[in-house]
């Protein structure tokens, strides 16, 4: 059954990534033990957060037969995440026996666990087990598989259809791409017909692959994704079709190679899919026998996980970039996506630390060497490779030099590569001197913050020409040249103003008739264009009426509080609200309306701490939260793709009016009075700065202080 995703706009803690599942390469069936026998890990750390409130959490895996992901990866990443956030997590694997995963479920609520996350063997046995805790008072999260009919506050999983797409349509390429598999045979061979994932993995994959002129010659499920049944399986389905198949749709890298050995049996080579870019199914690719696998990152669903656990102990809403029916409600959805991983990708696999080079390539060096693995392979740094990043200004906003400097030169640090950053302060001939300059001194990759498109695009077309390739860092260059955009989702931004204008003023229902002034960003920066996009359209049909609207060149601050001045005039100072772009221009319209005499609910962006202390002060209502961070690490992460000459892997993909390019897209958080703490807690602005003169009003939000 089709389960309803809608997307939401709400900080991942993350610039995310892949998507969820079972399966390795492990063959042989799952075992029965007991609780008391079952592996435990108990992680503890004397910090805060979850701990404060006396919270302990359990997480109870699947079982380590299925797939080496649960405790080669899964146990130990939760484990650091906890010790990270300072919770107390005990941690225990089912080992594929549903009654021994109700066993321990029982034994760690009498234990006092507060948050259960559990990865179900199947939804019925996993539904009771959160019956159970749900009457206990313990909050459910749902680990990598959702529970149909469960009791989970919230789903942490990868896009377990984009899973399958990726494998529908990587079948396709590796038979010779679209237009070239009419009357292909395949034969799909689905995961557990018990596993919510598995269902929707095959979506995916029949979705992809449905008008291509592939015939599907056998297809069956492999109950609890047990690899040696699969063998049998296929062998049977194999047989059935007289061995003429041109392909093999498998669901994981286990399955794929249990199918394998039967086709090596059978002395049949055609390609396979996989799933879990496991060392088994990675060497399998490099040899020729796997053509293709999904990478799903396991420490961002680890991440995702903790964080949830985290917000639950506190008692705060847990915030998702989605949410999902699971038969019982919406409930929010952390989501994170995929990539999908041929020969040539599997050193990306390797960079990551996913797996280590000396498992994939032991015995097979020459075929590593050859995927650019080894001796070098996959670094950026080793042909000499410079990225130059040119900010915008450092007047607009304190972001480009308080945040984006630094950070950038962190990540590049880290990533081991060459990375030079100038400010163009608002000057757009002095940023084409930059670039030219960087160009001449032999930066590979250029990244700008344009400051409008036209000149970006000049820029841009320049560097092409010279072979340097192009990031558009947090604006698209409308008419350029970039290979890749990374920034947030701005129009999710413009949406969070508009919901949150919507809710300073009373909420939906009580604004009909009530006015407000709109104050633009720049006209030449499409992401102002964008922002605005996204709160007039969240405004639409509220009844909220717009006596005023205007555009404030270059983002400036003081030709904003001159406009908005003109603009509240105009009005006869009879308004009931602002939405403002940015914290910026927040403040300099604060200052008007105070010197007006009036206090009225203004909107903003940034999370600066000028703004921060305005919200706590209540002459800002809300601001969005867009963690720098992940934009630094998006534009570093691509710099590094494209130094090494391989293909972006972005999350999404935008038009910028020369075509399709990928865009590494991050998500955004409102923040209110209440949510300033969490701004704070994650490092971005310190509670000094914030709190400095208005502690008693940051005590009264829940900030700790001193």
């Amino acid at each position: 059954m089709q389960k309803r995703v809608r997307s939401g706009f709400v900080l991942l803690g993350a610039l995310a990534l892949i998507a969820a599942g079972c399966g390795d390469d492990d063959e042989g069936g799952s075992s029965a033990t007991t609780a008391a026998g079952g592996s435990d890990t108990t992680a503890a750390s004397g910090g805060d957060g979850g701990d404060t409130a006396g919270g302990k959490v359990g997480f109870i895996l699947p079982d380590s037969a299925s797939s080496a992901r649960w405790e080669a990866f899964d146990r130990p990443l939760l484990e650091a995440e906890c010790e990270a956030a300072g919770i107390e997590c005990v941690i225990q694997n089912a080992e594929g026996d549903a009654d021994n995963m109700a066993t321990i479920a029982d034994q760690m609520i009498a234990d006092g666990v507060k948050v259960l996350a559990i990865v179900n063997l199947d939804s019925d046995s996993g539904a009771a087990i959160q019956e159970k805790a749900a009457a206990a008072g313990v909050k459910n999260i749902d680990y990598d598989r959702l529970t149909l009919g469960g009791s989970a506050d919230v789903y942490v999983s990868f896009d377990n259809v984009a899973v399958g797409t990726a494998q529908g349509e990587g079948l396709i390429e590796c038979m010779g791409g679209a237009g070239a598999v009419e009357g292909k045979k395949i034969i799909q061979l689905h995961g557990s017909p018990t596993d919510n994932n598995a269902t929707l993995f095959k979506q995916g994959y029949q979705t992809a692959i449905e008008g291509s002129g592939i015939e599907t010659v056998g297809e069956q499920a492999v109950p609890d994704w047990d690899n040696a049944q699969g063998g049998v399986i296929f062998e049977q389905l194999l047989t059935a079709a007289g061995g003429e198949i041109d392909g093999v749709l498998v669901a994981n890298d286990g399955l794929s190679l249990a199918a394998q050995a039967v086709l090596a049996d059978a002395g049949l080579t055609v390609p396979t899919t996989g799933q879990d870019a496991t060392v088994e199914g990675l060497r399998a690719i490099l040899q020729g026998t796997q053509c293709m696998t999904v990478y799903k990152p396991v420490i961002e669903e680890a991440k995702g996980a903790v964080a949830a656990a985290v917000q639950l102990l506190a008692g705060d809403e847990v915030t998702a970039n989605a949410t999902i029916d699971n038969e019982v409600a919406e409930i929010p959805y952390v989501q994170a996506q995929v990539q999908s991983i041929f020969f040539d990708q599997v050193k990306d696999v390797v960079a990551d630390g996913f797996v280590a080079e000396a498992d994939v390539c032991e015995g097979i060096e020459d075929l590593c060497a050859e995927a650019g693995i080894g001796a070098g392979g996959g670094d950026a740094s080793a042909d000499g490779g410079k990225v130059g990043f040119i900010l915008p200004d450092s007047a607009s906003s304190a972001r480009w030099e308080e945040f984006d400097r630094p950070l950038i030169e962190a990540e590049c640090e880290a990533a081991g590569i060459e990375c030079v950053i100038q400010n163009a302060e608002g000057d757009a001939d002095n940023m084409a001197t930059i670039a030219d300059q960087m160009i001449a001194d032999g930066v590979k990759v250029l990244a700008i913050v344009n400051l409008d498109s036209d000149s970006g695009a000049a820029i841009q077309e320049k560097a092409a020409a010279a072979g340097v390739k192009n990031i558009d860092y947090d604006r698209l260059t409308l008419g350029g040249s970039a290979d890749v955009y990374v920034s947030f989702d701005n129009v999710a931004v413009g949406t969070a103003q508009g919901e949150g204008i919507i809710e300073c003023m009373g909420g939906a229902g009580a604004v009909e008739g009530k006015k407000i002034i709109q104050l633009h960003g720049s006209p030449t920066d499409n992401n102002a264009t964008l922002f605005k996009q996204g709160y007039q359209t969240a405004i639409e049909g509220s009844g909220i009426e717009t006596v005023g609207e205007q555009a404030v060149p270059d983002w400036d601050n003081a030709q904003g509080g001159v406009i908005f001045e003109q603009l509240l005039t105009a009005a006869g100072g009879a308004i009931d609200g602002v939405l403002v772009a940015n914290d910026g221009l927040s403040l300099a319209a604060q200052a008007v309306l105070a010197d007006a005499g009036l206090t009225v609910p203004t909107t903003g962006q940034d999370a600066t701490v000028e703004g921060l202390r305005a919200i706590l002060q209540g002459t800002q209502c809300m601001t969005v939260y867009k963690p720098v961070v992940e934009e630094a690490k998006g534009a570093v992460a691509a710099a590094v793709q494209l130094l090494a000459g391989d293909e972006v892997t972005g999350n999404a993909t935008i038009d910028n009016d020369n075509g399709e390019i990928p865009y590494v897209q991050a998500q955004v958080q409102s923040i209110f009075i209440d949510d300033v703490v969490t701004v704070i807690e994650d490092g971005f602005v310190s509670v000094e700065d914030v709190c400095d003169g208005i502690e008693d009003l940051c005590t009264e939000a829940g900030i700790t202080v001193g």
